[in-house]
């Protein structure tokens, strides 16, 4: 009878504690039934920008589910983006941990997704403040000029006529502009003869991209995290074992030559900042420099060439579009000194002129707009938040993630009006119109706030300065005059176009 008595007790003790832990979440955002275990896994279907944006259309602009063991909520409105990123911004501050990140970027040291604390200000501020200000981008104006200028003579000697794969030359072209900031050397060759390391590198970041967006069984329940049936770990591991040596020849390379350049010279670059901070004050041990080198080269290199990539998708596909940017560039060109390319007379748009070409700039928002190189941005409530928090008279639990479908909020009726999937850059010229630094939450390219992108300075820079060259030198046509098909893409992070971008260019008469 006894054992009766205690096993009744025990049950009614457990009822009332799972009925206190219900009361303290009693108003959880509407959401989908879900599934012992997986939660709403078995909902989520690639593109998930794409899935999301269908569940919203059935549960409203905010709305809870459990991606596995985590719970998440779903938010597809400016109101509820400015609610969580203005309001709770403190509160929302963290980011998910990814095993990818883990185990690629030294235990999470990038700045993307360490977790936010006094190491994440030390290396934000080292960001803003020495690597990626806009006085420190303008330095390397040279650089960018030269390398444009390569890919240009590539293209008038070698491709005329014939037909380009963009994404490769891109690709090239910006990661030795980069490369060249970074630590002074170029690392891809634009024309592909090359093999060995630059091909290795094109390589491994292809291959980390993809394995960021693809989901990782233990992130969703970290309970089974052992249970690697996609053999994810391994790959992983072996990208970043050939990151890490890739990066410690740059370092050693740069240790042996001991340039010793201080930060105000004119040569120097992020490299030998970072080491004169490494050797002056000890703020930063050897893998957090390769760290901070993967993630401003790997980083800048993808999201840049994706964004450069639909930039031209759309133009193709959209023939006024480039003719008026053409022209507009044609118009500054002849009005205004431009850079030469060596000895040949043929001029370069300057990044100093960038902000004077106002339809380009309307062009790359509203191509921001229609494609941003993250669809979704991720925030968690940060850990000390730890018996969850009430937002907008909801309920949250604690280490709720926050998925923000910036896809959806840029493609909003409400807010652009009935042509909001139409590619129409005209939007951005009229007065008022939203601008892309985080001040409004319909658009949000490189986020806002504590975890906006530190690199849009360089974006803003490097992604107008390849179009309008691109543009301004040459004509561009699709191999026997299709329409691009825009609506799929690559399963990827940055959720390139599905088929690698292909072109033919013929040289402009304006240009000659």
């Amino acid at each position: 009878m006894e054992p009766l008595i205690v096993c009744a007790c025990a049950f009614m003790v457990l009822i009332v504690l799972l009925r206190r832990r219900a009361g303290r979440v009693q108003c959880l955002p509407p959401g989908p039934p879900g599934r012992p275990i997986i939660g709403h896994l078995h909902l989520l279907q690639p593109p998930l920008h794409l899935c999301l944006h269908t569940l919203s259309q059935q549960y409203g602009p905010i709305f809870f589910i459990k991606m596995g063991s985590s719970p998440a909520v779903v938010v597809s409105s400016p109101f509820w983006a400015k609610e969580f990123l203005h309001t709770h911004e403190h509160d929302f501050a963290d980011r998910p941990q990814f095993e990818a990140s883990k185990r690629i970027f030294y235990n999470n040291r990038t700045l993307v997704m360490m977790e936010y604390g006094s190491l994440w200000r030390h290396l934000r501020k080292l960001y803003t403040v020495h690597i990626l200000s806009s006085k420190r981008v303008e330095m390397f104006e040279n650089p960018r000029l030269e390398e444009m200028a390569l890919s240009i003579k590539l293209l008038e000697n070698q491709m005329c006529g014939a037909v380009v794969d963009l994404r490769k030359l891109v690709f090239n072209t910006v990661g030795n502009m980069m490369s060249r900031m970074l630590f002074s050397k170029r690392s891809f060759d634009v024309s592909e003869a090359a093999d060995g390391g630059e091909c290795r590198f094109k390589e491994l970041v292809e291959r980390t991209a993809v394995l960021f967006g693809t989901p990782f069984l233990g992130d969703l329940v970290p309970w089974l995290s052992w249970l690697d049936v996609q053999g994810a770990r391994k790959r992983m591991d072996r990208v970043a074992k050939e990151l890490d040596k890739f990066f410690e020849e740059v370092l050693v390379e740069r240790i042996a030559t001991s340039r010793g350049v201080s930060e105000e010279e004119t040569d120097a670059d992020y490299l030998d900042m970072l080491l004169r901070i490494y050797n002056e004050d000890g703020g930063m041990d050897r893998d957090s420099i390769k760290c901070i080198l993967m993630d401003l080269l790997m980083a800048s290199i993808e999201t840049t060439t994706t964004a450069i990539e639909w930039t031209l998708a759309e133009l193709l596909n959209n023939k006024s579009c480039m003719m008026k940017l053409q022209e507009e560039v044609d118009t500054l060109i002849q009005g205004e000194d431009a850079a030469v390319l060596n000895g040949s007379g043929k001029c370069l748009v300057r990044d100093s002129q960038l902000t004077k070409l106002g339809y380009l700039q309307a062009i790359f928002k509203e191509s921001l707009r229609l494609h941003p190189p993250f669809a979704l941005n991720l925030r968690q409530m940060c850990k000390a938040l730890d018996t969850g928090i009430k937002v907008g008279g909801y309920d949250l639990p604690k280490k709720t993630r926050v998925i923000f479908n910036l896809w959806a909020m840029a493609r909003d009726t409400t807010m652009w009006g009935a042509n909001a999937g139409s590619f129409c850059p005209d939007r951005f010229l009229n007065d008022g119109a939203p601008d892309l630094r985080g001040h409004h939450y319909e658009f949000l390219p490189f986020g806002t706030g504590r975890r906006g992108c530190p690199g849009m300075s360089m974006a803003l820079t490097v992604a107008p300065f390849v179009v309008a060259n691109l543009v301004l030198r040459f004509n561009w046509e699709t191999p026997d005059g299709i329409i691009l098909d825009l609506s799929k893409e690559a399963s990827s992070l940055t959720a390139p176009l599905a088929t690698p971008l292909v072109a033919i260019p013929t040289l402009r008469r304006s240009s000659q």
